[in-house]
């Protein structure tokens, strides 16, 4: 199928608009909303729509607030049809079909909708022909090639997968009844393989509730003779708890006498440590007494040396008071030097630049008068040098064409021979003669004798235009430059030099006079200057010399900084001292009061000890002492012979073995009496599995088991047949779709390697999908590209299938606004893979970017506005 024209009227925002199609690449281009997306939807529309529907799509295109009936009309050509078809929807719909090749026909109405699409769909693969059209905004899409027919009578010449479908069809059937899609068990062959699982698993339940019945009868058995062994170990151990208990009793009285002697022990101990401490405390106050009147005499002698320290101290600091303030007095009648010294140079400083910024700003203001005055002469001075140079020139230029004109007019030469007087256009020739150039009619006059006309030849129309337009343009020049005379233009030339040389002396001039600041920034500094020297004192009069009065800062300077030395060594001095009476005052202080607190403690200490000898005396203390050692000796003998006895009687031994004998009690009456519930649990078990016949059901089971496999044996060999035999047809259909995929592989590749480079290859599925791309070795699959490559490969895949299509049956490839995400690179390579494909299939490209495919060779260029 090729296009050869299409026209739409009323179409959108299309009035009226037609494009012809190339046999090869078509470009139609130009701004949106144009109608370029217009065509591919109008082909579509004209296909699929008939004349009479309000469809929501017809609606949408008929243009916004018009009562008219969009119109397409397609000239086409499609096998051996020539066809041209029309329609017009919403408003008096018609339909209008003209075949012209092979036999001529005129149809109209639905009659023509029907014989258009029945000649398309002979002509034509119509999926071939959904499938090479992009609509816009749908470039990443990959195209569903699988369905072509075309595209696998290309692939495929001998057509193997199709030859053997209609047995593969009846394989599947047959595969169905025993398998599911996913190669699962269905139907009898499911429901016979699940009934034996029932069976096997009912089998197995009730085989394992005749197992637990015997164990329950062999468990019954054990338990009952554990119970008897429990009841004869559970004789025995009362029999040795009893004589336990009883050695237990004993053995408590024994420790209770020992209780009792380390009772008395415990007493006889703390009467001795009441005693020891009370001889203690008397001994520790005596020494206390003696401690604090020791200390108390030295107290009273630090203290005196403390005093003649804070008198000393007290003198210095008077001392050095006296000097601080003399010294502050020097720093003061110092500094008052050195200020009016800096005062005096400050003045002498501000002077000095008063004058030279006055100086600056005089000489700024004459360069800005003179700046102003010499921009004024240069703007009136309209004429440059390079005017006055092209005046110049076309002065040349009118001279040089009359002197070329002059040479190849006649040349008129007259000379006086007599004394008759030559007129030569009523004015007398001199005697020596004239010579003229005859550009004009010239009148040679002898009176009375002769008359003389010279008329000019027919000189070079060239020669006159070359003399013509070279005045015009001189005269052109001259009002542009607004000059009267090429002299008057070279004057102003002069002075607009001059004037310029005037403004750049000016600008030099104040940029010096300037130096980096402005007039208002020099106006503003050499008021400040004023204030500031109206604000010194007024009878200063610095010396004339600036090096004398810098001398003398730096003296008073000196003289500053070594009275502030002084000062602050004198008041550093005073402090020291200062501190040193306020730390000699503390100490003293300090002293007196220890000195009183340990004179009242001493007093303290002595009443208590003078008081507690007129209770008890030392000696009294110490005969207490002495008794209560004596009691505690035969205390702690009598313990230690208790404690021997309970040792010798082993206590801790006999307390395990007791607890030991109790616990083992307890734990064969639990045992016994487990032994004899779980007896009793059993009996009950056996006797509800003997009322179930649980032997009678295994065998029942075991019969239908074994009837149940015999049955799925026959049905598995059958599946398993139709298995293998739908295995080995779908084998070789896989091998045969293989071999015409290779093709479709090798052509991508080969349009690919134009726009990616050598090292492109792709992997394509059986239903001729592009699944991932490998470029340079590094293999991805098709979904993880990125948008530009994704929309690249999926148009390759169009290509290649258009290329290998039948020209004779291959439809045109509509490319609606795509290749937005290509760089400029492949964009250009792909202008060469589309070049390629024109070759054999029509390509048609709507695009909003007129540039976007300016590598394309050969295509024809529609151009929308």
């Amino acid at each position: 199928m090729r296009l050869v024209r299409v026209r739409l009227r009323n179409f959108r925002g299309v009035t009226d608009a037609t494009v012809e199609f190339s046999e090869q690449v078509t470009i139609v281009e130009g701004p949106n909303e144009v109608g370029k997306s217009s065509i591919a939807e109008a082909l579509r529309l004209l296909r699929g729509t008939k004349a009479g529907s309000r469809h929501r799509d017809v609606v949408a295109v008929q243009p916004i607030g018009s009562d008219v009936g969009p119109e397409v009309e397609v000239e086409l050509r499609s096998g051996a049809y020539d066809l041209v078809f029309r329609k017009r929807w919403l408003r008096s719909p018609l339909t209008e079909l003209a075949v012209r090749a092979p036999r001529p026909e005129q149809l109209s109405g639905d009659a023509a909708h029907e014989r258009f699409s029945a000649l398309l769909a002979e002509s034509v693969d119509l999926d071939l022909l959904d499938a090479l059209e992009v609509v816009q905004g749908r470039s990443l899409d990959r195209p569903d090639l699988a369905t072509i027919t075309a595209l696998h009578r290309a692939l495929d010449s001998t057509a193997v997968a199709d030859d053997h479908d209609d047995l593969l069809e009846r394989i599947e059937e047959e595969y169905a009844r025993y398998f599911t899609a996913g190669g699962k068990p269905t139907g009898n062959y499911r429901k016979v393989t699940d009934e034996i699982a029932g069976l096997e698993s009912e089998l197995a339940g009730y085989q394992g509730r005749s197992a637990e019945l015997d164990w329950f009868v062999e468990d019954r058995a054990r338990q009952a003779a554990l119970r008897g062994e429990y009841t004869v170990a559970l004789a025995e151990v009362g029999r040795e708890l009893a004589g336990l208990e009883q050695q237990a009793k004993a053995l408590d009285e024994l420790r209770a006498t020992v209780a009792s002697a380390e009772g008395e022990f415990t007493t006889a101990e703390a009467a001795l440590q009441q005693a020891t401490d009370a001889q203690r405390s008397r001994r520790q106050l005596a020494e206390e007494v003696a401690d604090r009147t020791r200390q108390l005499a030295e107290l009273e002698g630090r203290a005196e040396g403390f005093a003649a320290n804070h008198r000393q101290l007290s003198d210095d600091l008077q001392a050095a008071r006296v000097s601080a303030g003399q010294a502050g007095r020097h720093r003061d009648e110092a500094r008052q030097v050195a200020q009016a010294a800096t005062t005096a140079i400050e003045h002498h400083r501000l002077r000095a630049e008063h004058g030279e910024v006055g100086e600056r700003l005089q000489r700024a203001r004459a360069a800005e008068q003179q700046r102003l005055a010499a921009t004024a002469d240069l703007a009136n001075a309209t004429v440059d040098d390079a005017t006055a140079q092209q005046l110049g020139d076309l002065l040349t230029e009118v001279r040089l064409a009359e002197k070329l004109r002059e040479g190849a007019a006649a040349q008129l030469r007259v000379t006086p021979l007599g004394q008759a007087p030559v007129m030569v256009d009523g004015c007398p020739v001199p005697a020596g003669g004239e010579h003229l150039v005859v550009l004009e009619t010239v009148r040679v006059e002898v009176a009375g004798v002769v008359a003389v006309e010279v008329r000019p030849g027919t000189p070079p129309a060239k020669l006159d235009r070359d003399v013509t337009d070279a005045r015009e343009a001189l005269a052109d020049a001259l009002r542009t430059a607004g000059a009267g005379s090429v002299e008057e233009a070279r004057e102003i030339a002069a002075r607009r030099r001059a004037a310029q040389s005037a403004l750049e002396k000016a600008e030099a001039g104040l940029t010096q006079a300037l130096a980096g600041s402005s007039l208002t920034a020099l106006e503003e500094r050499l008021a400040t200057l004023i204030g500031r020297l109206d604000g010194l004192s007024a009878d200063l009069e610095p010396a004339a010399d600036l090096t004398t009065l810098e001398q003398a800062v730096a003296e008073a300077r000196q003289d500053v900084e070594a009275a502030e030395r002084l000062a602050t060594d004198a008041h550093a001095e005073v402090e020291r001292l200062r501190n040193g009476v306020d730390a000699a005052n503390l100490d003293l202080v300090r002293t007196i009061e220890t000195a009183n607190s340990a004179r009242q403690e001493l007093d303290r200490a002595s009443q208590l000890l003078a008081s507690e000898r007129a209770q008890h005396d030392d000696a009294v203390l110490a005969a207490a002492v002495a008794d209560a050692t004596a009691a505690l000796g035969e205390k702690r003998a009598l313990a230690d012979a208790c404690r021997a006895e309970l040792a010798a009687a082993d206590p801790d031994t006999l307390d395990l073995l007791l607890t030991n004998a109790r616990k083992l009690a307890e734990s064969r009456t639990a045992d016994q009496r487990r032994a004899g519930d779980e007896v009793v649990r059993l009996d009950g078990l056996i006797a509800d599995r003997l009322a179930e016949g649980i032997y009678d059901r295994v065998s029942v089971a075991e019969v239908r088991l074994e009837a149940a496999r015999a049955s799925w044996q026959r049905q598995d060999r059958a599946a398993q047949a139709v298995r293998l035999l739908r295995a080995t047809m779908l084998t070789h259909r896989d091998e045969a779709q293989r071999r015409y995929v290779a093709p479709f592989k090798e052509r991508i590749e080969r349009l690919g390697r134009v726009i990616f480079g050598p090292g492109f290859t792709v992997r394509i599925s059986q239903q001729l999908a592009i699944e991932s791309r490998t470029l340079n070795g590094r293999t991805v699959p098709f979904e993880s590209l990125s948008a530009g490559t994704r929309e690249q490969l999926a148009l390759l895949g169009r290509l290649a299938c258009a290329q290998l299509v039948d020209p004779a049956e291959g439809a045109p490839v509509i490319l609606d606004d795509t290749l937005g995400f290509a760089d400029p690179a492949r964009l250009k390579a792909l202008g060469a893979v589309l070049g390629d494909v024109g070759q054999t299939a029509q390509v048609v490209l709507l695009t909003c970017q007129p540039h976007r495919f300016d590598s394309l060779g050969g295509a024809r260029v529609v151009h929308l506005a």
